[in-house]
């Protein structure tokens, strides 16, 4: 098939995106998560700059339900990128598994790198509140009062849901 075609890129120079290519495909026209996860891992292990192929690879693996693959994923993507946006993604990963100190330790490192990111605080908060210690109430406070600071600057619709959820289980 066509698909199959792509794999007759290896070892050329455009071998990551044709993997790229193909494991999206893969996931898109035939939801075959096995094969496109597969097909991402070898596209990030050759372009591991490509920020497309390891959102994909983690949406595949989170609609295949791996989340050990899915945090070992995150883990490497955090290690390539040490972004905000991939240390809350390692600590979700992290808290599906349901290790929560983990999950703690990697959005901690988020917020290290970014105090205002609206995500980071956010998600700050909610693993604070679920971890149910009044001590850490003044915590999660100061995390829901920088998440609305940063979406004051310019949130999105979806954002201003996410923090009113939020609040909604602090108060």
């Amino acid at each position: 098939s066509g698909f199959e075609r792509l794999a007759e890129f290896a070892g050329s120079s455009t071998e990551g995106e044709a993997f790229q290519a193909l494991g999206t495909l893969r996931f898109v026209f035939q939801n075959n998560l096995s094969d496109a996860a597969e097909s991402l891992q070898r596209a990030v292990g050759i372009i591991s700059d490509s920020e497309q192929a390891w959102e994909t690879l983690c949406i595949v693996l989170q609609r295949k339900k791996d989340n050990f693959e899915l945090a070992a994923v995150c883990e490497a993507r955090a290690l390539v990128r040490p972004t905000v946006r991939n240390r809350v993604l390692l600590a979700k990963a992290h808290e599906r598994l349901g290790n929560s100190t983990r999950a703690l330790e990697e959005i901690v490192n988020a917020i290290a790198l970014d105090a205002n990111d609206f995500y980071a605080n956010v998600g700050l908060a909610s693993m604070l509140l679920k971890l149910g210690d009044e001590d850490v109430s003044p915590r999660a406070r100061q995390s829901l009062n920088a998440a609305e600071k940063a979406i004051r600057a310019g949130g999105s619709g979806s954002q201003y849901i996410d923090l009113a959820l939020a609040q909604a289980i602090y108060h």
